[in-house]
Parts: structure tokens; sequence; C-alpha cells
């Protein structure tokens, strides 16, 4: 258990993203939580009991991509020989569990400590009409501490990605297992909406683009300048250094998605850029896990996370 759940652990079923947004926390926790916060990031940082949560997610995923390559490797002897080390295959798999636990501990650690350091950022917010954006920033991330209930998979923050704008209505959570299928049918297609309490939100949102903007306005304002964002969404496609960030990564392989372009797309922002998992080799070919960037706070979200910088 990481920092942030350990924390927030007499609230209940509270989800976390990978870059510290929590769900089912009224503003009342949030001023007590704070000092817990700081408190819990100054042991960390002096105690060696805690030097696991102070590991970089990159040295972690180093060893989870090393991992990866071996399990690859036997699936494609078994394809040609039909032959593999079934408990070879269960070791390097539960040590993949083990490792993507670490990188959770580091995901909550390395938020604890910007709540920590940038106190001011961050509030408790309730979710209207007027402010889905702010979750809307958060599609696509990791979620921890919510397990499909269906088939226990981790599930994401989704909604009707035919809009450009959303109502709280049109939000929800869904299953990732859905990106497999078995015999053509998808293996779990578990979908929910919100609970009246998930629209409880703390997070890195007392920024003027949320607290200023509606969810209209800011949708607005960033498709009146569509040429701009796809220039920098261009320069983030072609660097290797930062089109694939931590926040986003596969539920099975742990490895940050990648972002990519569509082949075919309409010539239109929240048209042409998607994020997968490295392991994708092509249709029905290799790990099959995506996420769609159709959203203007979505891509904020994703351009501040990868060069520290949103749409404006």
């Amino acid at each position: 258990m990481g920092i942030l759940s350990e924390v927030f652990a007499a609230v209940a079923d509270v989800a976390i993203t990978g870059v510290g947004a929590a769900f089912r926390v009224a503003k009342k926790i949030v001023s007590a939580a704070i000092p817990r916060i700081q408190a819990a990031i100054a042991i960390a940082k002096n105690t060696w009991n805690h030097a696991r949560s102070q590991r970089s997610a990159e040295s972690i995923g180093a060893e989870i991509k090393d991992v990866n390559d071996h399990l690859s490797q036997l699936q494609l002897q078994y394809e040609r020989t039909g032959k593999v080390d079934s408990e070879l295959v269960e070791r390097l798999k539960a040590q993949r569990r083990d490792l993507k636990g670490e990188l959770r501990e580091s995901d909550e650690f390395i938020a604890a400590s910007d709540i920590s350091a940038n106190e001011k950022e961050y509030d408790a917010f309730i979710i209207d009409n007027d402010s889905t954006h702010i979750i809307e920033a958060a599609m696509g991330q990791t979620v921890h501490n919510k397990p499909c209930p269906k088939c226990k998979w981790p599930m994401r923050l989704q909604w009707n990605r035919k809009l450009s704008v959303t109502s709280t209505s049109d939000l929800g959570w869904a299953c990732t297992h859905w990106y497999w299928k078995t015999n053509g049918a998808h293996v779990c297609d578990h979908w929910e909406k919100l609970h009246p309490d998930d629209f409880q939100i703390f997070a890195k949102a007392n920024r003027p683009e949320f607290t200023d903007l509606t969810a209209s306005q800011f949708s607005d304002l960033v498709l009146a300048h569509q040429p701009e964002v796809i220039e920098r969404m261009e320069d983030v496609l072609k660097d290797s250094q930062i089109n694939s960030i931590n926040a986003y990564r596969c539920p099975v392989h742990g490895e940050p998605l990648v972002l990519r372009k569509k082949i075919q797309h309409n010539g239109t922002l929240l048209d042409m850029y998607h994020l997968k998992c490295p392991r994708w080799k092509g249709v029905n070919v290799g790990c099959q896990y995506m996420d769609k960037l159709k959203s203007p706070a979505q891509l904020h979200a994703f351009l501040s996370a990868s060069t520290g910088q949103g749409v404006f």
C-alpha cells in the first residue's frame, strides 16, 4: 500500500490516479489529510523501511521491461515448439505483479511529495456539469484501488467519447479487461456510472484552467487553437524521451503507454491521437490495450505530464 492509500485508508473506496487525484475525498477530510501526508513524506525520506517507496519509477520500469521481454520470448518459444516452462512463466508473472506493486508505491510517493511541496495547487472539489473537465483530465491514467467488481481487473475512468463536452451523467468507470477478447467477445464489459461520492475529488486543479473556466469554455478554448495543439502533439510524438509517461500504463504489462497517431483520422484534434501499450504489434497481434485522447482536458493533461506545460 502506498502513502496516499495509507493516509486515506479511513475513507471507503478511495480510488487514486497515477498522478495523485483521489476520488471520494470530501473537503473536510483534506484538511486533516494534508498534515498526515507531509508527515508521511518526512518519515519516508528519512527511514530505511520506506526506501523502496523512493525507488525510481524508471528503475522499476526497466525491470518490468526485462520481465516482459522474457515472457515474450517464452511465448514465441511456445508458438514455435509447443513447449514452455510453465513454472518459469508463473514465476515471471508473479515477479511482474510485485514490480507493478512497487510502481504503485512509487506513484503514490511522487504524488504525495508533490502534494506536500505544492499544497496550494491542490484542493477538494465537488464536480458538477461546469467542472467535468477536472475529471476528464484524469481519463486514461492508471487508477489504483478501483478493481472491477466482476473480474477484479483495474478499472479506468471513461466517458462518451462522441462528446467534446460531457455532463456528470456521461462519466463512469470501465473495466480494462474489455480490451481483451475470447472467441470474439470482450472478456469483461463491465461499466458503471460514477457514484455520487465519486464527484468529491481531491486533485491538483486549483489552477485557472479549472477554476476560472467552465468545462464548455475550456473545450471551446482548446478547440479554437487546434493547429497549435496539433503542432505540440507532433513534437511529443517524435520525441522518444517524452512520448510515453508513467501516468499512463498498460494494466497488464505495467509499461508506459506510447503516444501514436491514427493512420486514418478526420483531420480534427480529437480524432488524431491515442496511447497504446508498447507490446502492441498490430490489429489483434500483441497487447491490444489503448486509450484514445478524445477530450480537450485529456490532451491538456497529457501535454502537461509529458512536457511540463498543458495546452496553455
